[in-house]
């Protein structure tokens, strides 16, 4: 995220404590960690992109593979109509497939992600307009739909909406998805304490 590679780092370290937390707590499954390891592990690679550790087009290119797979992982985790995954799963990839063969040929990305004048990381590889984005969050959330998961429906929406809307023109908004990690990983800290405390 954010403003430097501490944030980054400690961000990330807090995420995987509340997702590994939640799961020991059988508050989430498996596959609900996994989706979120996909969200927040994109603070882990900012905290080396911040330092300098590996190559900036490299980490930009994981970078985008990630963000590319969140909404499969989501998609996977859908349990009340299993049966619509492989037709979602399908119509992603074509969406992907078109996306990056007409519309933004790959090789014509560019991969690199440095520090805006806002202090946060612009990703020069997130060149999508808002109707492609829109697309993709189409499928990202297509599980809270589908699972009638109305609470990270409009909370997710809202908190994208505002980033875009205040950050698209330094195109920093999908680093600062960070406000999301860290507002996510106290919420399931806090349902957890809050179902331990009750049930005493």
């Amino acid at each position: 995220m954010c403003w430097n590679a501490s944030v980054s780092l400690n961000t990330y370290i807090f995420g995987l404590f509340a997702s590994l937390f939640s799961y020991y707590n059988k508050l989430t499954t498996f596959n609900d960690v996994i989706f979120y390891q996909s969200i927040i592990i994109i603070q882990l690679i900012e905290y080396f992109i911040w330092s300098e550790t590996f190559s900036n087009k490299l980490l930009s290119q994981i970078a985008l593979l990630i963000i590319l797979s969140q909404p499969v992982f989501n998609i996977l985790t859908i349990e009340k109509k299993p049966e619509l995954i492989p037709y979602l799963l399908a119509a992603y990839l074509i969406f992907i497939t078109v996306l990056y063969t007409l519309v933004i040929p790959l090789n014509t990305v560019s991969f690199s992600s440095v520090p805006s004048e806002n202090g946060h990381l612009s990703w020069n590889w997130m060149n999508w307009n808002l109707f492609i984005v829109i697309i993709w969050y189409i499928f990202l959330a297509s599980r809270w739909v589908i699972d009638n998961m109305y609470l990270p429906l409009i909370s997710i929406t809202i908190l994208l909406i505002i980033t875009i809307v205040l950050f698209s023109d330094t195109n920093t908004w999908g680093s600062l998805w960070c406000w999301i990690c860290n507002i996510t990983s106290l919420y399931f800290i806090m349902i957890i304490f809050y179902n331990n405390i009750c049930q005493i």
